[in-house]
Parts: C-alpha cells; sequence; structure tokens
C-alpha cells in the first residue's frame, strides 16, 4: 500500500472482500491523483490551499480571446485570486466573470464616450470591486432601442395629474 494512505484507510481496506478491498483502493489512488493534479480540494483542507492559479488563467485564456494572454502569475494576481476564493467566489464564478467580459463591447474597448475607450484587462478584472461589477451584469451591452417621448404629453399628464 502508498505510503500516502492512512491508517485508517488501511484498516477499513482489511474489513472488506480482497476484490472490493482492491477497487477502493483503485478509486482512492485516482482521487489522491486528482487532488495532486489540482483537479480536486480535500475537505478536510481550506479550499485555499489548493487554490489552482493555474486553472484561473487558462480559463481567462480560452474564454478572453480578444484580450491579450496572461503568460505569468506573480505573486500580485495569486493573492488577488486567492482573495476572492476568500470571499466565497468559486471557479465557476471565474468563468461567468471572463464569459461577460469577453461579451462586453465596453470591457474590450469597443464602445466609449467622447472618444475615450476603455480596456479592462486580466488585473482589473480580478480585482474585487469589478469583479463584482462584472458579474452583476453592470458591463453587459445595452440592447434596448432608443425610445423617443414626447414631452407635451408628459407636461399635459403632469398638469392633469395636478388637478
Amino acid at each position: 500500500m502508498p505510503a500516502r494512505l492512512t491508517k485508517r484507510n488501511k484498516d477499513l481496506l482489511t474489513s472488506f472482500s480482497e476484490e472490493y478491498a482492491k477497487s477502493i483502493y483503485t478509486r482512492l489512488q485516482e482521487l489522491e491523483d486528482m487532488i495532486e493534479a489540482g483537479q480536486l480540494v480535500k475537505l478536510s483542507e481550506s479550499p485555499i490551499d489548493k487554490v489552482s492559479f493555474v486553472q484561473v488563467k487558462d480559463l481567462y485564456n480560452d474564454i478572453c480571446k480578444s484580450y491579450p494572454k496572461v503568460t505569468k502569475l506573480s505573486d500580485g494576481r495569486k493573492r488577488t485570486i486567492k482573495a476572492r476564493f476568500n470571499e466565497g467566489y468559486i471557479l465557476d464564478d471565474f468563468k461567468k466573470l471572463f464569459c461577460l467580459s469577453e461579451s462586453s463591447d465596453f470591457l474590450k474597448g469597443k464602445t466609449g464616450s467622447k472618444g475615450r475607450y476603455f480596456h479592462a484587462t486580466f488585473d482589473w478584472l480580478i480585482d474585487g470591486n469589478n469583479m463584482v461589477k462584472v458579474i452583476d451584469g453592470n458591463y453587459n451591452n445595452n440592447n434596448t432601442t432608443e425610445h423617443s417621448y414626447d414631452l407635451d404629453k408628459f407636461e399635459q399628464m403632469a398638469y392633469s395629474a395636478k388637478k
């Protein structure tokens, strides 16, 4: 048995039939390998201890094709990502963040006002204040049609309401 299996797990394995014990042992090995690869998090550990910074970076690079690629994860970027996980965000929240960012004309610098265009960056997106705004939909494209109103009608309505 590998050294990474706990005594408790070894004791459990010896109490089952040999075939069943082998299947459990094989599954435990698979799970341990997945934990080591960063695909799973041990429940006994804090999820923050096993944050896969590379997964967040890869999600960004895979989804945000119109943004510059992230090539390095500095200590500052890792701290920022870890802070988001500490706040309760999960990997799916990062996926949603990046999908919404990729679909936002404003964040990609395609729209702006008075000749000024904003270009979001990876660092801007993973900032706590900005992440919540993007996920809340504050930067979604405005697809509503422009309405024209007859101001005379509004004045008449306001005047008749006063009577």
